[in-house]
């Protein structure tokens, strides 16, 4: 682990502009060894792999050593219940940064780290980012003046590095709003490029994405990473019995259903005729294999005619070939989540 021959600090590194700016900010005084420090949650809107690529690029970029964190099970659940209320989604921006925050302490302390630093901007955000909820958050998570908010850093009180003297008030900076003019002329300034568009980065506010989070949370209050995974592609149908299906939109999705939901949800496609692959989240009645295969078949090029066959493919591998009638769009767009 780190020796503390320098003050240390740990800087939440998201991937976005913001995160680098104070990152660079504060390493490029030359009086600190900052670490990066990143969460990655289950939530995010990129591909796992694909975000902590950019994650670590940032971080190479900065020139500062990267520690990536992640506990889905535990973020999950905490988003089943926030303590501090949703956004317009089901977004718990709150409770979220309590959770990110208390982890990245216990991590600085197991550093003999001295301090935060965070890229939020007063006012950015208008459920986590506004005075009152800067307040709340430091509070909660047991980070108030141990967290250093740089880019805000003029209009917030002083924190340890100021109260310590390792860091002038005049060094920080009274960024405030959603207006980020300042922060693209900062980036060209320190040097920083290839940062992504500003965009929250959170499927949970989003309002397809949230509507299906709801459904699950209210048919499956103990779901789990896959249920999870499960929201993030297909069209999304509840069935009247109470079964879920997700039907793929194109070749790419086919082969997420298969490669992360074989093996726990039933499987379906069409047989001899080009068709979707479909998931269902439970075994199917006789009733409920009409019906899906209906619609399944209502998204291949079977559906013109009278009758086809599809086939299920069970969690074990069993499989079932049914012969069913292709349904209209019209008369299952009812189920669509």
């Amino acid at each position: 682990m780190f020796e503390p021959k320098q003050k240390i600090a740990l800087a939440l590194l998201s991937g976005g502009l913001d995160s680098r700016l104070a990152s660079k900010l504060i390493a490029d005084l030359g009086r600190f060894l900052v670490v990066g420090y990143h969460f990655h949650h289950p939530f995010s809107g990129a591909p796992a792999q694909e975000r902590i690529r950019a994650v670590k690029k940032a971080a190479r970029d900065i020139g500062i050593p990267l520690i990536i964190d992640s506990d889905y099970d535990a973020f999950i659940e905490m988003t089943k219940t926030p303590a501090h209320g949703r956004g317009k989604g089901a977004n718990p921006c709150r409770d979220c940064r309590i959770f990110v925050l208390r982890r990245a302490k216990r991590i600085l302390s197991s550093m003999n780290g001295h301090f935060l630093i965070s890229g939020e901007v007063l006012g950015q955000r208008p459920m986590s980012q506004v005075k009152n909820s800067l307040n709340l958050i430091e509070k909660q998570a047991e980070v108030r003046g141990v967290l250093l908010r740089p880019l805000s850093g003029k209009l917030l009180p002083p924190t340890l590095p100021e109260t310590e003297g390792w860091i002038a008030r005049d060094e920080l900076l009274d960024f405030v709003g959603r207006n980020r003019k300042r922060q693209f002329a900062l980036a060209e300034k320190l040097g920083i490029k290839d940062y992504p568009t500003p965009a929250g980065g959170c499927l949970l506010t989003e309002k397809a994405y949230s509507a299906r989070y709801y459904d699950l949370l209210k048919d499956a209050p103990d779901f789990g990473e896959i249920d999870m995974e499960s929201l993030k592609f297909g069209r999304h149908f509840r069935l009247e019995s109470g079964i879920k299906l997700i039907v793929a939109r194109d070749e790419a999705e086919c082969n997420l259903i298969l490669e992360r939901l074989s093996g726990t949800f039933w499987i379906a496609t069409t047989v001899d005729i080009p068709g979707p692959f479909a998931a269902l989240d439970r075994e199917p009645t006789e009733q409920e294999i009409m019906l899906v295969g209906g619609i399944v078949a209502g998204y291949s090029k079977a559906r013109e005619f009278a009758e086809i066959t599809i086939e299920l493919t069970s969690p074990d591998g069993a499989k079932i070939r049914k012969t069913v009638i292709p349904q209209d769009k019209r008369d299952f767009v009812k189920f669509m989540l």
